[in-house]
């Protein structure tokens, strides 16, 4: 994947080219899916980033109660994704959340994709924006999103989404 120089201010693009990341979504009878949608993982590890990504291309999915129903992409630079990076590394980590029931959770969600080069894998992490705002990666426990990692977030974030991280 290739990305631009994005900074910490920069300008979300909104839906960009196809990309084998953004999910196909579909509305029947007033009700968005989003392919691909989990639950959070709760394992016992703690979901965590390697440091120094070459940036951060972040998939924002709609909510089961979105009328537009249209994922968008937005991409940053190296500057962004190391912030977000070392948030998730920071943020507290909650070992029993599948015992919390998230109240008000229509699946509102934010995928962070950070790459690191040709030879590296891409890492994702799966945000909630809603219900409990858990944060979370296939195969690692859950932790607690933060005001930090919220607000560096945001600067990423389409003005539908917004609204999920103020």
């Amino acid at each position: 994947m290739s990305l631009g120089e994005g900074t910490a201010n920069a300008k979300p693009t909104g839906v960009a080219a196809p990309s084998g990341i953004v999910p196909v979504t579909h509305l029947k009878d007033g009700v968005c899916s989003v392919a691909g949608t989990s639950q959070p993982s709760y394992g016992p590890t703690r979901p965590s980033v390697a440091p120094h990504p070459l940036g951060v291309e972040v998939v924002w999915t709609p909510g089961s109660n979105d009328k537009s129903c249209q994922p968008a992409l937005v991409r940053g630079g190296s500057r962004i994704a190391s912030a977000l990076a070392f948030d998730v590394d920071f943020a507290p980590f909650k070992p029993k959340a599948a015992q919390v029931v998230c109240p008000d959770d229509d699946n509102t969600s934010a995928r962070l994709y950070f790459t690191y080069g040709p030879h590296r894998p891409v890492e994702r992490i799966n945000a909630d924006l809603d219900g409990c705002g858990w944060i979370s990666a296939e195969g690692s426990g859950t932790r607690g999103s933060t005001s930090q990692f919220r607000t560096d977030l945001l600067t990423l974030a389409p003005a539908a989404w917004a609204p999920y991280l103020s």
